[in-house]
């Protein structure tokens, strides 16, 4: 349900799968501020547990366009990701 695994600069990144859940309880239960503190937290299947996800996140959808594309969008919620956002779309996609 839960692997944690070390970048290149040494901090940690957390990967959630909530499909393995069985509800937004089990992922309460878990120490998401301890993985959050310790570097990037990815949940994947994060609408099953919609409810218990923090104030402040950034929504990654993948989408299957076709075998070999897929096509990201990115929502943020709340006013920092909101931020890091715009920061991206500018350096990135010159502000679009």
């Amino acid at each position: 349900i839960v692997n944690v695994y070390r970048r290149t600069d040494d901090e940690l990144l957390s990967h959630v799968d909530a499909y393995r859940l069985g509800n937004a309880a089990e992922f309460e239960m878990m120490d998401i501020e301890e993985m959050q503190i310790s570097g990037p937290l990815i949940i994947e299947w994060a609408p099953k547990i919609l409810q218990s996800l923090p104030n402040e996140y950034l929504y990654i959808k993948f989408e299957h366009i076709d075998e070999e594309s897929r096509q990201l969008n990115i929502k943020s919620i709340g006013k920092q990701y909101q931020l890091l956002l715009e920061n991206y779309q500018q350096k990135i996609m010159g502000g679009r």
